[in-house]
């Protein structure tokens, strides 16, 4: 197949399926990024989807993952740029450890969680770095590590960014940014891109999902746009433009929304990729 038309890790939907699919590669993957040796990894739950409550938000998980010392791992792929990933990296982390500890388990049974975003287009950050590692710390005692169990990092394999001089992180970095093979790990993982891309149905639906979308925003766009237009002229102010705009918006995410659910996409992605909640995706079905 042309590497041209082959659908390529940093799509969305093919990460979660790339990293699902052959679980020794994931565990190797997360390895390298981490530095961590970890063991076995199982999928704690595909596309996890922490529904949304009166009390809290929903999320969905990219790759949800558990290795044999019941250590946990989210992997995420981030495409858009994300103004407040630090606050949703909190988020993320909290929703872990409350999925870790069981009724009734003492603290000391906690294992430690990992939350990865992976960020192809945008340096989420912005300090030009490949590898962002984060952790607590103890301010007033030098910055001494807090040994709390959460570990967060932010890879920003966008272009320009400043090397890392790790030799597996800059193999990866490059594979996702422009898909190409320099060692064994990207091999194995491009290996598994390339057969995924040869199942006719995958790539059907991960193009005309693709589509879909992007028609369905373009026309929103523009129905938010003339409608801004139009109810700014009646109006004879800017507010009405403004309100226009709002509402096309609105409406675009919901028919985007109906579009997937008639495509059979999980409710999860939808809310995550139209920002509406999940409340609001169920009405559509009705």
């Amino acid at each position: 197949m042309n590497k041209k038309n082959i659908i390529p890790v940093s799509n969305h939907y093919a990460f979660s399926s790339v990293f699902t699919h052959d679980l020794e590669v994931t565990r190797e993957f997360i390895s390298a990024l981490t530095g961590k040796q970890i063991s076995r990894v199982s999928i704690a739950e595909k596309e996890k989807v922490i529904e949304e409550t009166a009390e809290s938000k929903g999320i969905r998980f990219d790759v949800y993952l558990k290795d044999s010392e019941g250590e946990s791992f989210d992997l995420e792929l981030q495409l858009a740029e994300e103004k407040e990933i630090e606050k949703r990296i909190r988020y993320y982390q909290s929703v872990l450890t409350s999925d870790a500890l069981l009724k009734g388990e003492k603290y000391r049974e906690l294992r430690d969680s990992y939350v990865i975003f992976i960020s192809t287009e945008k340096d989420p950050m912005k300090m030009g770095k490949t590898v962002y590692e984060i952790g607590s710390v103890i301010r007033n005692q030098g910055n001494a590590e807090f040994r709390d169990g959460m570990h967060s990092y932010i890879f920003n394999f966008s272009k320009g960014r400043e090397k890392s001089g790790n030799g597996q992180i800059e193999e990866v970095a490059e594979y996702f940014y422009n898909g190409e093979v320099k060692g064994k790990l990207t091999e194995r993982i491009d290996r598994i891109v390339s057969d995924l891309n040869q199942n006719r149905s995958w790539r059907e639906k991960i193009m005309t999902f693709e589509q879909e979308k992007q028609a369905a925003r373009e026309e929103g766009y523009q129905i938010g746009k003339d409608e801004g237009k139009a109810e700014g002229l009646k109006e004879g102010r800017l507010e009405g433009k403004a309100e226009g705009l709002e509402e096309g918006k609105l409406e675009e995410k919901k028919r985007t929304a109906l579009t997937m659910l008639e495509k059979g996409v999980d409710i999860g992605m939808i809310a995550e990729i139209t920002e509406l909640k999940i409340c609001e995706i169920e009405e559509l079905k009705k």
